[in-house]
Order: C-alpha cells, then sequence, then structure tokens
C-alpha cells in the first residue's frame, strides 16, 4: 500500500484527524497482511513517531519521503504548454 498523500480538512487540524487516519490506515494493512510504502512527508514522520509499525515497510529503510514524480511542466503563469500542431493540419 503507498500513502502518497495525508491531509486533513482545515477544520479538522490540530485535533489529531490526520493520526487517527493514519492509525486506521495502518491497523488495516497489518489486519490485511499488506506491506506499505509511505511517500508522504506526514506518514513518514508518522511512522518514525510509531515504531510498532516498522514491521510494515515494504522496505525495512522506507522512511526517507521518495521524490515526487515527474509530471508535465505548465508553461507560462501557470497556463498548460501549447500542444504542437502537425504540418500537414490546418
Amino acid at each position: 500500500m503507498i500513502l502518497q498523500h495525508v491531509e486533513a480538512d482545515p477544520a479538522l487540524r490540530g485535533r489529531g484527524a490526520a493520526g487517527r487516519l493514519m492509525e486506521g490506515l495502518l491497523e488495516l494493512a497489518r489486519d490485511r497482511e499488506l506491506k506499505i510504502t509511505p511517500v508522504c512527508s506526514y506518514a513518514v514522520a508518522y511512522i518514525q513517531r510509531h515504531p510498532e509499525y516498522h514491521d510494515l515497510l515494504e522496505q525495512p529503510n522506507g522512511l526517507s519521503p521518495k521524490p515526487p514524480v515527474d509530471k508535465p511542466r505548465a508553461g507560462p503563469l501557470g497556463s498548460s504548454p501549447r500542444p504542437t500542431r502537425p504540418d500537414h493540419l490546418p
């Protein structure tokens, strides 16, 4: 199971919602005998603080955030890059 992004609604921040979500996800992974790969920095930090979940890691040293996947970059000022048109089309 890849933990790519964990985020709490702004109204719930500071109330432990993200921690409860992580606990539930990790217990679900344990119940289903799944291994996890934390990608999100919050997920990595949570697991670092909770060694009782280290046995769930896909890789023993899997506690560093993974680099983001390269996505196509937007053009100037956040606009999408313009597609190129083949010469034979009007």
